[in-house]
């Protein structure tokens, strides 16, 4: 296949998005842009934009492509409900989850011809997000039952069943231009990673460097987020010493999780992980084919 002149990334939240967003914004065969997602959402939407520099590789990037939400009508019932748990019969009403009608946004409203998407094993990836949005919540509403009862979370348990995101891209660009990568490999085979991802963009191998970003808090600091808001109201210097003094004190692994709660999001998700396989293998005889 010739370099395409325009990639989408599309990148779970909380599954390396923005580590890797900066790995490929010092490619320098890329031109990687973070573009703005609110037009995207609306029904007349376009996206105007700039043209690739000095003929690179256009590289668009944005977490929000992810969430597959489509705006029926008031955009702003979203916004107003997103952290409030019991809200989303209401969200619903006015933003619905369509990753086929986005799917056929983003390569009419981007001119995309080639998709990444990047996703993160559920418990692992729910875990994140939950910790990462938790101090969004409700002050007396913080456990885990209380962010998938929000309008976000229900959004991100739709959203974990990878095969309904990934076979619309599949159907709208072509096995062939659908390129998915695990975050797990961005993690523990980073050379791997680098070099599925260079082929697949038409540029030369470049190395992805060791390092991490937006790792958000510890579990510690986020248990004592949940249990004592106040935390919240302290100064953002007095946070982050705290923080730094709780990860000093313990490795920051494991989960906030119980087991039966890893065990229960595994089984909501075992068919579609397996359906995401066969997609998988489909997509892999598809590039191989002559």
């Amino acid at each position: 296949m010739k370099a395409p002149r325009t990639i989408v990334h599309i990148g779970y939240p909380k599954a390396g998005s923005t580590f890797l967003q900066e790995y490929m914004a010092t490619h320098p065969e890329l031109d990687s842009s973070l573009e703005a997602m609110d037009a995207l959402a609306e029904p007349a939407g376009s996206m105007p934009l700039r043209p690739a520099a000095d003929g690179r590789v256009r590289l668009i990037t944005n977490e929000k492509i992810s969430e597959s939400l489509i705006a029926a009508d008031d955009g702003s019932v979203w916004s107003r409900n997103k952290f409030v748990p019991g809200t989303w019969e209401d969200t619903a009403k006015h933003t619905r989850i369509d990753p086929v009608e986005t799917a056929r946004r983003v390569r009419d409203g981007y001119g995309a011809e080639r998709v990444l998407i990047v996703i993160r094993e559920q418990a692992a990836w729910l875990h994140s997000a939950y910790k990462y949005y938790l101090p969004n919540l409700p002050a007396q509403r913080r456990g885990f039952a209380d962010f998938c009862a929000t309008s976000i979370g229900r959004v991100y348990l739709e959203l974990g069943h990878y095969d309904r995101i990934i076979e619309p891209y599949i159907d709208v660009f072509g096995a062939q231009h659908v390129l998915v990568l695990r975050a797990e490999m961005l993690r523990n085979k980073p050379e791997q990673f680098a070099a599925e991802f260079c082929q697949f963009a038409g540029i030369g191998y470049r190395p992805i460097p060791q390092g991490s970003a937006n790792v958000g808090s510890s579990n510690q600091a986020a248990a004592l987020r949940a249990r004592f808001p106040v935390i919240d109201h302290l100064p953002a210097g007095v946070r982050r010493m705290g923080s730094t003094v709780l990860s000093r004190l313990s490795s920051g692994r494991g989960s906030m999780f119980s087991d039966a709660e890893t065990a229960e999001i595994r089984s909501r998700y075992a068919d579609s992980n397996r359906r995401v396989e066969r997609l998988l293998q489909d997509v892999e005889k598809a590039v191989v084919s002559p």
